[in-house]
């Protein structure tokens, strides 16, 4: 645990444990959340999730919207969100078209299996 009146130096940022916990404290399900890796946690890296517990269940707009503004390193976002946002990012636009044109057919194809 982190003193309170401790700063910590994170994202080129001071951090208090006061400052930190009032950007969780956002979150609707902050009062009764038992996950221990929270994505709008400025130590989210520091923190540790063994098997079996909980995760995040807020929505990721929700968590992105919380976040934006904030200098939380992924903005709300779960590690793998971020990586997975800039790598879309820097797709081109023709990749990106083709990867949702394939993604419309196996929906498609999907819901005709179904049928």
């Amino acid at each position: 645990m982190i003193k309170e009146n401790t700063a910590i130096e994170k994202s080129s940022k001071e951090v208090t444990e006061e400052e930190n916990y009032k950007i969780m404290r956002r979150c609707p399900r902050f009062k009764f959340c038992n996950a221990p890796k929270c994505p709008l946690d400025y130590f989210i890296n520091d923190r540790v999730k063994l098997t079996g517990e909980d995760k995040c269940a807020l929505p990721k707009s929700i968590r992105k919207r919380i976040g934006k503004g904030t200098e939380l390193e992924y903005q709300g976002m779960t590690k793998r969100e971020w990586i997975g946002k800039k790598i879309w990012e820097a797709k081109s636009d023709e990749a990106k078209r083709e990867i949702i044109e394939k993604g419309k057919i196996r929906l498609a194809k999907l819901r005709q299996n179904q049928s």
